[in-house]
């Protein structure tokens, strides 16, 4: 009895072990990785700024969130480091959790998530709101395996539409499961066909409002619409075309990208990632034991509440951001086939197979060679070098201050000394009196033409005859004038 009782309490103690070392694993592997990524843009980086009280964006739940830690990270850069770690961290710590609660085996489970930790989406997707998302649904469903059946739906209901203001997609899971908590309550008190009419009201009556608010007071989701479904091109009457074409085109997207994220670990951090697979391969439980506990959970939780959100999200234009939906998915499926017997020298061989991983099998990720998202191809670390190539400029008082033309709200976030800042929607002021002339100048005109491309190529370009031309990254073009060029040592030209 005590041997055994001693044998139990030495495989929690190796099994806690095991899981400390594997998240400090993780966390010396984001030190080495984050440099590695680009500084967001656009809806990301203006929700960091609008967190730090710049005007630029209107304040939602995310930018109150990331409010929350402004006093311990007072500057852009710190809090988008944080933001990367943070996110990073708790989406593998909840997928982590959620799994162990529902089963999976520590080997496996070291598995799964090593493989969420060491994909390439982590530099390749900078809008960290979506890995935030993520990380508070799995977190919910794991809270709510610890309330009764009937509290449980209530508990997802409230606390999904509450998720569904920091994630527009989260609205759809707190539908269903605010009609599941309907079904429950009231599936006994009508004649079935009654009730079949009155269920399907109810959720159709949900959807609807769901639908017409995000319309009408969703930020930006009406244009978004627009455009995903073609409303401006096409008449109402091909919109069931326009909306499956949409919808089975978007499949096709995100299954092909997150088997390429799930593919692309174990070539670039071979062996480790592979030894543990076919290791898992064989010691893996019956093939139809492991189908039962995922057709369960299927059930209970993925189809109901998280293919919900994913439907929300396939119903609009493709956008990479939200991969990290779909490969958690295939990560979850994965994990419920794979599963193992809970035995601890499994868990230490998965673990060594994994763990140097972490510190030896690091590969160099050198443009897009292994990342093949549409977003870091197009735009590989183009923000993070301008912003260090503007840093560094030699600044003389004896000379004028440089201009700078490039279409992000930088002020005060980089150094103001020497430097004078302007947006493309400044042009139309500054182009009053005929070309004027800029020392840097980033155009992403391959990508996408901005409004004000008539006024850039009349008023911009003619000057940029004596600037150096650059192509930093595919589709950007970068001019630099003669006198950054000068005053500007090599080491500290970033972007070449």
């Amino acid at each position: 009895m005590n041997f055994s009782k001693r044998l139990k309490e030495n495989n929690t103690a190796l099994s806690l072990v095991l899981m400390v070392s594997f998240f400090a694993g993780f966390i010396f592997f984001q030190y080495w990785l984050e440099p590695q990524s680009d500084f967001p843009r656009k809806d990301e980086y203006q929700s960091l700024l609008s967190a730090l009280d710049y005007p630029v964006y209107s304040a939602n739940l995310y930018v109150h969130f990331l409010r929350l830690w402004t006093g311990f990270f007072p500057d852009f850069f710190s809090l988008w480091r944080f933001n990367f770690f943070a996110s990073h961290l708790s989406l593998a710590v909840a997928f982590f959790l959620y799994h162990s609660k529902k089963g999976i085996a520590l080997s496996t489970n070291f598995f799964i998530t090593s493989l969420l930790v060491l994909s390439t989406i982590n530099i390749a997707l900078t809008r960290k709101m979506h890995f935030w998302g993520a990380a508070f649904f799995f977190i919910l469903l794991f809270a709510a395996e610890y309330f009764k059946p009937k509290m449980r739906l209530v508990f997802l209901t409230v606390s999904l539409l509450i998720l569904g203001f920091f994630r527009f997609e989260f609205f759809f899971s707190a539908i269903v499961a605010a009609a599941l908590c309907f079904h429950q309550c009231m599936k006994n008190r009508f004649h079935p066909r009654h009730y079949r009419i009155l269920f399907g009201s109810l959720f159709f009556f949900l959807l609807v409002i769901v639908i017409v608010c995000l319309w009408s007071f969703g930020y930006g989701m009406k244009a978004l619409l627009v455009e995903s479904l073609q409303l401006d091109q096409r008449g109402l009457l091909y919109l069931p075309m326009a909306y499956a074409q949409l919808f089975f085109r978007n499949i096709l997207f995100h299954v092909y990208y997150s088997f390429y994220a799930l593919v692309v670990p174990f070539w670039i951090y071979f062996p480790g990632l592979a030894l543990s697979c076919v290791y898992l391969l064989f010691l893996k439980r019956n093939w139809y034991l492991n189908w039962v506990s995922l057709k369960q959970n299927l059930k209970t939780d993925l189809l109901p509440f998280y293919f919900s959100a994913l439907f929300a999200l396939y119903s609009v234009r493709f956008t990479d951001f939200y991969l990290i939906m779909t490969f958690l998915l295939l990560l979850s499926v994965l994990g419920f086939m794979l599963n193992t017997d809970r035995l601890p020298l499994r868990n230490l061989l998965v673990s060594l197979f994994i763990l140097p991983s972490f510190f030896l099998f690091r590969p160099e990720l050198k443009g897009s060679a292994y990342i093949n998202f549409p977003t870091f191809k197009r735009e590989v670390r183009i923000h993070r070098h301008m912003f260090d190539l503007i840093k560094n400029l030699n600044v003389s008082e004896i000379h004028s201050p440089y201009k700078i033309l490039i279409d992000q709200y930088v002020t005060g976030v980089l150094p103001d000394e020497g430097r004078e800042y302007f947006m493309f929607s400044d042009l139309s002021r500054l182009c009053e009196r005929g070309p004027v002339d800029f020392d840097l100048v980033l155009l992403p005109g391959d990508w996408t033409l901005p409004p004000e491309q008539p006024l850039i190529e009349k008023c911009v370009l003619p000057r940029l005859n004596t600037s150096r031309h650059l192509k930093p990254s595919p589709g950007y073009d970068l001019f630099v004038s003669p006198r950054i060029l000068n005053q500007t040592s090599a080491e500290k030209m970033s972007v070449k």
